[in-house]
């Protein structure tokens, strides 16, 4: 900063970031084209005739991270022939064209090399007279079990399940004859018998009817995870105006409730912690706030928090709850916060896992996690550099692998580190990243946002008494910071440390987080 000052800094981030942070003039997007892009198994893009990515579905961003905004030429897909992918897209949806024709590539990923086709088709739809195509990314080794199920389900010959499979990869049909050694006019033949026997009436409709059997090859996947975790329930409540709120269910749905408001870290639970929840007669109620997850975005009258506290009363009201403790983790401290002054009476108390605290308080020395430091200390100065921190974050992830991600922001402590190694610890972790990242990178910048502003304004609005529960060995927060909080509040706020903790108290205290959730003390000590 001082050799280059701030304005220029923040330039370079912003051509870091590619500009096009904004949509197109005049175009808007409700929240069903985040549910749309999701239905599909395969990397999705919602894409402009200028190239310009306005949204992706949850595989794109684990396979490329949050291109909102960016070209589609630039997210590292390569088209044979060197064509760029943005032209590509220009061609389909320029003038002249038919409106409903399907285009197939075949096309390679910059990184690995690995091969794969690349669909793009006209949306059928223009948003402030922005025309739109959907570009599929259709990996062939995605494909296997959809392959064999239409192979069996169609009656396809081997023959003709071979021709399939060369098409989804990209080969044109002069090509798939040629390398079958057949005249073009035996594989149009072929084709047409491909065609009549899935019930397609053409290229297009072949293409939807492949990627829907691969949807159901993934849906059956999620249902061998649900039987993974017998003690889960997922399931949806339906508000005023048609608004989606996602619910997740752990442990006894019988149990003494538990409202949990989730970090993008912390989403859903391992296996064994959802197993002590049911032994100890518990129900954790996981509700996904407004915007992510499947939970619709907050109207436009109204915040987020607002919003939330009008989900989770209805989701009480629901379940016929009308008390129970609430618990937030992690960047959703603030969340959990301005519940206690918006739903005192819903909340017996509140506690804060690895909690966050005020802008006021925050010092970036004071944490060990390199991301969160880095977060803290410019991310409050502008929008850009915030995104540029996410952005990155994001991309780190990818390179590196969760296990390592985590590790890398976890520092030292035994029993974090032991956990972040466990394959039932990073599933749940990517659950919660795909939830948060499930209808773009915007909620997540709302969120960083939210969490490091001044909200003091929260504290003195609290009704509930507020427990920071903390490790102390936790690297996001020092126990200091956290006790200067609850010197400055002390009729609402106070801290319990627990000696060999870290950040994930959830996971590795469980029982110190339930018996302080039920505690009978009604106020700080």
């Amino acid at each position: 900063e001082d050799r280059l000052g701030l304005d220029e800094i923040e330039r370079a981030a912003q051509r870091v970031l590619d500009e096009g942070d904004t949509p197109p003039e005049g175009a808007r997007f409700s929240s069903e084209v985040p549910r749309m892009l999701n239905s599909f198994a395969h990397a999705t893009f919602l894409v402009s005739q200028n190239g310009r990515v306005n949204a992706v579905n949850r595989a794109g961003i684990e396979q490329f991270g949050p291109v909102d905004g960016k070209n589609i030429g630039t997210i590292g897909i390569a088209l044979e022939g060197a064509e760029p992918l943005d032209e590509a897209v220009a061609k389909v949806l320029s003038p002249g064209r038919n409106s409903s024709e399907l285009v197939l590539k075949r096309a390679f990923e910059d990184e690995s090399e690995r091969s794969m086709s690349v669909a793009i088709v006209p949306a059928g739809v223009v948003s402030g007279g922005v025309h739109l195509a959907l570009v599929f990314l259709i990996d062939p080794q995605l494909n296997a079990a959809a392959g064999l199920m239409i192979e069996r389900e169609f009656a396809l010959t081997s023959a003709e399940s071979e021709i399939l499979s060369a098409f989804l990869s990209g080969q044109t049909p002069a090509e798939i004859a040629e390398h079958r050694g057949r005249s073009p006019a035996t594989l149009r033949t072929q084709f047409q018998a491909i065609l009549t026997k899935v019930g397609a009436r053409n290229q297009a409709e072949l293409v939807r009817s492949v990627m829907g059997v691969s949807q159901f090859v993934s849906e059956a996947e999620g249902v061998s995870h649900a039987l993974r975790h017998p003690d889960r329930r997922s399931a949806s409540v339906i508000r005023p105006g048609g608004r989606s709120v996602e619910v997740t269910l752990a442990g006894d749905p019988a149990g003494e409730p538990v409202i949990f408001v989730p970090s993008f870290t912390l989403y859903t639970f391992p296996n064994d912690v959802e197993a002590k929840f049911r032994a100890e007669g518990v129900c954790m109620i996981s509700v996904c706030r407004p915007g992510f997850g499947g939970t619709d975005p907050a109207g436009p009258d109204e915040t987020d928090e607002e919003c939330m506290a009008k989900d989770i009363a209805a989701v009480m009201q629901q379940l016929e709850i009308g008390q129970c403790p609430f618990l937030t983790h992690s960047s959703a401290t603030p969340y959990g916060v301005a519940l206690a002054g918006l739903l005192p009476e819903r909340m017996t108390r509140l506690v804060l896992l690895s909690g966050f605290v005020p802008r006021g308080y925050m010092h970036a020395a004071e944490t060990s996690s390199p991301w969160a430091a880095a977060l803290f200390r410019t991310s409050a100065r502008s929008r850009t550099f915030r995104k540029l921190l996410v952005v990155s974050g994001m991309k780190m992830l990818r390179i590196v692998g969760a296990k390592r991600f985590v590790q890398m922001q976890l520092g030292g402590n035994m029993h974090d580190m032991v956990l972040a190694s466990s394959p039932e610890f990073l599933s749940q972790f990517e659950n919660a990243i795909r939830a948060t990242l499930a209808q773009g990178i915007d909620p997540v910048l709302s969120e960083v946002a939210f969490g490091i502003r001044d909200w003091v304004d929260l504290i003195e609005k609290c009704k509930r008494p507020v427990v920071y529960l903390q490790g102390r060995h936790d690297p996001f927060m020092k126990l200091d910071t956290l006790r200067r909080v609850a010197a400055d509040f002390p009729e609402w706020v106070s801290v319990e440390e627990i000696e060999d903790g870290g950040a994930l108290l959830p996971l590795t205290h469980t029982q110190a987080v339930l018996d302080h959730l039920f505690s009978t003390t009604s106020a700080p000590s």
